[in-house]
């Protein structure tokens, strides 16, 4: 974060999966986020507020920071992203639990998002999130901006990569994107996906 924090997310035999918090000034490193027993249910519109540690985390994927030091976490198998604040609250922050594509235009927390992946601010502190779909389209990249949800890029509709990978917002506030089975990184523009480095 911006203070020099780092954030490691985990997955570690048992299975746990955790959020993990290092300090490099001090050496010391705790769990910020899963190790307990609470699952959340799927469904519209979740709002409550969950201490971090008491959740179980199915499958930690990409983390996420915000302007303000909060960390956001892509939970693939649960087809959510949480909002994680620095005083240990956890809720939702888009997906609703369920592995599907639905929601534009709505609320992100009551959209269906599939599986995310990945997620990346821009200074305005708007979201993109790298998605993955059991089916048709298979691969979005998804944006949430003052609590809204929207489709960036959509493999069946945008010629987006065969493979999405992890996914950076530069000083400029363009967004690319990785392209695992392509050995490339693509730069979003306007609605297409331009590549910008590696030759695939």
């Amino acid at each position: 974060d911006s203070t020099g924090i780092i954030y490691l997310s985990l997955q570690i035999s048992g299975p746990k999966h955790l959020v993990r918090k290092v300090n490099p000034a001090t050496g010391l490193i705790n769990t910020f986020a899963g190790g307990g027993a609470t699952a959340i249910p799927s469904g519209d519109g979740n709002t409550t507020v969950y201490v971090a540690t008491d959740i179980s985390i199915a499958n930690a994927k990409g983390l996420g920071v915000d302007s303000t030091n909060n960390i956001y976490l892509c939970d693939q198998d649960r087809s959510r992203v949480y909002k994680i604040t620095q005083a240990g609250n956890l809720t939702v922050f888009a997906g609703d639990g369920l592995s599907g594509f639905a929601g534009d235009g709505g609320a992100a927390i009551d959209a269906s998002i599939g599986r995310p992946i990945a997620i990346a601010f821009n200074s305005a502190d708007e979201a993109y999130i790298g998605c993955v779909h059991t089916s048709d389209p298979n691969f979005t990249i998804r944006k949430v901006s003052g609590g809204t949800i929207s489709t960036v890029l959509r493999k069946d509709l945008d010629g987006f990569p065969r493979s999405l990978g992890d996914g950076a917002v530069d000083s400029a506030d363009d967004v690319f994107v990785s392209e695992a089975a392509n050995a490339s990184v693509g730069k979003i523009v306007g609605a297409t996906l331009e590549a910008a480095a590696g030759t695939g």
